[in-house]
């Protein structure tokens, strides 16, 4: 659409401002379930399955520790702690 000065009118139409809207609810959300996904602290068979790996391999205590440093083990923690775990023995087995 053009006016009568030249310029390009840019405005929505409803649809396309309750799709926006739609979208900007989906894309805030996910973001939120992620984040509490993330930092929400594991339960009990986790963290006794974290805690057997970092006895299996005692290089993975400083990662333990830190994630244990205030007294909670979050998902991500949990997440960090494994990936190493995964990495080393992976390392071990080529060697």
């Amino acid at each position: 659409m053009s006016t009568s000065s030249g310029r390009t009118d840019w405005r929505l139409s409803g649809w396309a401002r309750l799709l926006l809207a739609g979208l900007l609810v989906i894309a805030t959300s996910s973001i939120w379930i992620a984040y509490a996904y993330s930092s929400r602290a594991v339960d009990a068979e986790i963290a006794d399955g974290i805690q057997q790996a970092v006895s299996r391999m005692p290089d993975l205590k400083p990662l333990y520790d830190e994630a244990m440093r205030d007294g909670t083990l979050t998902m991500s923690e949990a997440d960090a702690i494994l990936d190493a775990a995964e990495k080393r023995a992976s390392h071990r087995a080529e060697d």
